[in-house]
């Protein structure tokens, strides 16, 4: 994501219609979120400076982020493949992270066909940590991740002394 996202604008915030009826807003007229507002609150949990995120291809973006007074890094990852063909798998890495994540925990979002979606499931519509991964040390850490196509993957790695 090259450009980045500067000012997100949205045409309606909120459904006319009850239930689900394919109407543009980002909540049902229930107030319940759409995958599209679980997406928003991933680009809102980014932290204040970017960082050098490598590795995109046609199919994956990403962008990374650090908060320097907590230490805190976010991932933001973007799968655009088509929609029926097979899940991605990825190794993500990361070297020289703050030395306030050791000893931390990585929380994998994912928004995807099943995963925070009203549309597969209405009682479990809110984004959600799908997976834990402890951070040993902050020198180096490795996750495998399977990316669903057409899906958005938010990691956030906070340092150990964080709830």
């Amino acid at each position: 994501m090259a450009a980045g996202v500067q000012k997100p604008c949205w045409f309606l915030a909120k459904d006319f219609s009850s239930g689900l009826q394919g109407e543009w807003g980002m909540f049902t007229r229930e107030n319940r979120p759409k995958p599209v507002a679980n997406v928003c609150r991933m680009f809102n949990s980014m932290m204040p400076v970017r960082i050098e995120c490598k590795g995109e291809d046609e199919q994956i973006a990403s962008v990374a982020s650090l908060d320097p007074d907590s230490g805190r890094v976010t991932v933001l990852i973007v799968n655009f493949a088509d929609r029926h063909g097979p899940p991605r798998k990825i190794r993500l890495s990361a070297m020289n992270l703050p030395s306030s994540l050791d000893n931390g925990v990585c929380r994998q979002y994912v928004v995807d066909s099943t995963h925070s979606n009203i549309w597969h499931d209405p009682s479990r519509c809110e984004l959600s940590v799908v997976r834990e991964v402890p951070i040993v040390s902050s020198n180096a850490f490795d996750m495998l991740i399977e990316l669903s196509n057409n899906s958005v993957t938010l990691l956030e790695m906070d340092g150990g002394n964080i709830p």
